[in-house]
C-alpha cells in the first residue's frame, strides 16, 4: 500500500519500528469508543479522586478522550495520566480542586501575564500558539503555587478552542527577554514542568527566544525536569527581533506571531482576563 501520511508521521513510524515500539494506532470511531469504555471502567474501579466522579464532565467522553489521545490510546497510560492530573490539581488548588476554574480567583497571578493565548494564532501544522514571558518571574506579587495555578487556568482555557479541545496539541513560544538568573525559581520550574506529565495535552513545540548569556547553565537545570521527548521538541532562537522572527517563521506563519517576536498580533492579556472575570469563567 502507498504511504498517505506526512513526512513527519513517516519519520515517527520508522523510529518506532527500529526502536521496537509499535507506532500509535490511528484513531477511528471504533477505537475511540472501545478505549473510552476501557478507560472509564478502569477509572470507575479505582477512582483518582471523588471530584472526578462528582462532576459528569470529568468522566465525559470529551475530557477522557484528551487523555487517550495524549497517550496514543494506551488505556493504562491514559488512566495513570488522569490520576496524576488529579493528584497535582489537588496539590495546587487544594479545597478549590473540584470547583470550575475561575479567573476571578486567580486574578492576581493571571494579570501578570506569565502565560498568554495568542489570539487566532496557529502554527503551520494548525496547532494553537501560546506565549510565555519568563521575565514575569522577576515580579514578587505572586508565589510559585499561584503562578502554576494561573498557568493551568490558561492551558485549560486553550482547551476551550474547538480544535485544541479535540487534539490537545499546542506549541509554546517562551520569551526570556529581561529575565535575570537571580529570579530563577526551581520550585516553580519543577511544578510547571510537571504539568507535561499530567495534563491532557501535547506540547508539540517549545520555542525559546531572546535567551540571555547565562541560558546554557539554566537550561542544564531545566532539562533535568523534562522528559526526553520534550527535550527533542525544544528549539532556541537567540538574537534580535528580526533574527527571532526569521527563525520562528519557519514553523509559524509570520502573521500568527505576536508583537513581542516581530509579528502583527497584539495581545491584550489583561482585557482577556477581565472579559473572563465578567463572564464568570
Amino acid at each position: 500500500a502507498r504511504w498517505t501520511g506526512s513526512l513527519e508521521e513517516m519519520t515517527s513510524y520508522i523510529r518506532s519500528y527500529f526502536a521496537g515500539v509499535p507506532p500509535p494506532e490511528e484513531e477511528t470511531p471504533e477505537l475511540l469508543s472501545k478505549s473510552l469504555k476501557a478507560l472509564r471502567d478502569e477509572l470507575t474501579a479505582t477512582p483518582a479522586h471523588a471530584h472526578c466522579l462528582a462532576d459528569p464532565k470529568y468522566m465525559g467522553d470529551a475530557f477522557l478522550a484528551l487523555f487517550l489521545r495524549t497517550e496514543d490510546f494506551k488505556v493504562s497510560a491514559a488512566a495513570a495520566r488522569y490520576r496524576r492530573y488529579w493528584e497535582f490539581r489537588l496539590r495546587i488548588f487544594e479545597d478549590a480542586a473540584g470547583l470550575p476554574f475561575s479567573a476571578a480567583r486567580e486574578r492576581t497571578a493571571l494579570d501578570l501575564g506569565y502565560m498568554k493565548l495568542v489570539p487566532g494564532a496557529r502554527d503551520k501544522q494548525g496547532r494553537q500558539v501560546l506565549m510565555i514571558n519568563v521575565a514575569v518571574l522577576n515580579k514578587k506579587t505572586a508565589g510559585a503555587v499561584e503562578m502554576v495555578r494561573a498557568m493551568w487556568y490558561v492551558l485549560h482555557a486553550a482547551l476551550e478552542d474547538p480544535e485544541t479541545g479535540i487534539s490537545g496539541r499546542v506549541v509554546v513560544i517562551t520569551s526570556a527577554k529581561g529575565f535575570t538568573l537571580g529570579e530563577f525559581s526551581p520550585e516553580f520550574d519543577r511544578m510547571g514542568l510537571k504539568g507535561e506529565k499530567c495534563l491532557p495535552m501535547k506540547f508539540d513545540g517549545v520555542y525559546m527566544v531572546f535567551v540571555p548569556s547565562f541560558f546554557k547553565s539554566l537550561w542544564a537545570v531545566c532539562k533535568t525536569f523534562m522528559s526526553a521527548e520534550m527535550n527533542k521538541k525544544c528549539k532556541v532562537y537567540a538574537g534580535d527581533v528580526e533574527t527571532v522572527k526569521e527563525g520562528l517563521s519557519k514553523l509559524i506563519d509570520p502573521q500568527s506571531l505576536s508583537e513581542e517576536v516581530g509579528g502583527p498580533i497584539k495581545i491584550d492579556h489583561k482585557a482577556w482576563v477581565q472579559a473572563r472575570v465578567d463572564a464568570g469563567l
